[in-house]
Order: C-alpha cells, then structure tokens, then sequence
C-alpha cells in the first residue's frame, strides 16, 4: 500500500525543479525593476522590506534545523557557505559594508547559484525543508543580483582577491572540523551529498579539493572579467563614466 503520510519526493530536473527555478528568476527580475525604477527613498524602503525577509527566513531555518529530531550535527549546524551567506546577504544590503557586498556578490553568484542548478533537497513543496532552501538561496542569489543590477556594485580584480581570502579562511576552518568529525561542511570533508552534485564528478577525497579550489578561482576569474567587460560597455556607451549608480546618483 502507498505511504500516503510520506512527503513529496523532489527530483534534479524534474517539472518542480523547472518551475521553482522560473518563479525564481521572475521575482528577482521584479525585485530588481522595482529597485530601478523608484527613487532613492522607495528603493530604500523595497531593499528595507527585503532584509526583513531575509532576517524572518534565515531565522526559521535555523529554528528548524536545530528543532529536528534525532538532533544531527553533520547537517544542524549553520556552517555551509549558503548558511552564512545567507545573513551576510542580509548584512550587505542593510549596511552596504565592502566586505559584506564582496562576499554577497561572488560567493552569492558564483558558488550558492549552485543550488539552482544541482540541488542537494530531496522533499517537495508539502515540506517546510523545500521552502526554506530555495527561499533561502533566492534570498542570497536575489541580493547579489541586486548588488550589482541596483546598488552599482562593480566587481574589480581587488574584490575577486579579497573573496578568495575569505574562500580560503573559510576553508582553513572548515576542514579540519571536518576532518576531525567526518561532517562535510562546505562539502571539504570526505563525503559528498546523496543528491547528484558536481562534486561527485570531482574524484576521490583530498585531491577533489585541488578541483573545488581551481573550479572556484576559475569561477571568480571569469566572472570578473564579465563583469569588466560588461563595465567598459557601459563606460562607452555612456561617454566614458566609470562605475555604476545607485538610485540618487550614489556612484559605488
């Protein structure tokens, strides 16, 4: 007999995973409009708004994971860049602080995005879990996108080496925790997702670390260069301005 009390199984590439990647771009293709098109007090009360979410959602996730049952550490603890990035999205846009907007916009795009592309949630949309995770991470990707479409942000080659000193402290913590406890927090530790991850096409642990650190440099890289080339674009067509605006004016 069908469990019928069993949740909802979500599947990589699946129609739910199609729709819930959409509805995802639309709203932060709405966010970003909005954002655009209103004056400086109207974007700051939209972005206010947004923040608030982001502080309500990571909050309930950090309620769920430390409320589940059998209490497990490997996956309880808010350690993941996607759980830290997620309040550091929040921090970024209220505080506009560089080093919070440099994480937000490289880790937001180039390393939690992932999410979109190859999830690791395994329940559907009748579970809290699945709301939380792609709400989460549209949080996160949401803010970069807004960092740089809105806010000016413009990522320079001094913000690509200040995101891998982060990547790198990052890792430096992460994995002898890992390796002292068999957790796989930042996915550095000798275990890989059961859902289909690019990791598992990495090879064995510790030489798939050598790979994570080059696919992240490259990442970094190229989405400078982009983001360079998209600036000087800009600076031609618009009679060699450097730099992007915030609504008002504000250059960043």
């Amino acid at each position: 007999m069908k469990n019928t009390g069993a949740p909802m199984e979500f599947h990589p590439f699946s129609p739910i995973h199609f729709l819930t990647v959409l509805i995802a771009a639309a709203i932060t293709v709405t966010l970003c409009a909005a954002g655009r098109r209103g004056a400086e007090a109207s974007e700051f009360r939209l972005r206010s708004w947004w923040v608030r979410g982001i502080w309500v959602v990571q909050t309930l996730n950090l309620i769920y994971y430390a409320t589940l049952r059998p209490v497990n550490f490997a996956e309880c603890l808010p350690l993941h860049v996607c759980d830290i990035m997620g309040w550091v999205a929040g921090v970024s846009l209220a505080t506009q602080h560089p080093w919070a907007r440099v994480a937000s916009v490289y880790f937001g795009i180039c390393l939690c995005s992932q999410a979109f592309a190859t999830p690791i949630v395994q329940v559907g949309p009748d579970t809290a879990r699945f709301w939380l995770f792609f709400v989460g991470h549209l949080q996160i990707v949401g803010s970069a996108i807004y960092e740089l479409a809105v806010l000016g942000f413009v990522p320079r080659w001094r913000h690509a080496g200040m995101a891998m000193v982060m990547l790198c402290l990052y890792g430096a913590l992460m994995l002898p925790l890992n390796i002292a406890t068999t957790w796989n927090y930042g996915f550095v530790g000798n275990s890989a997702p059961e859902a289909p991850t690019i990791i598992d096409a990495l090879g064995p642990w510790p030489h798939r670390l050598l790979w994570l650190f080059a696919i992240t440099l490259a990442l970094f890289t190229g989405f400078t260069l982009v983001s360079n080339g998209v600036r000087r674009l800009n600076e031609l067509a618009g009679g060699g301005r450097a730099g992007g605006a915030a609504p008002g004016g504000v250059e960043r």
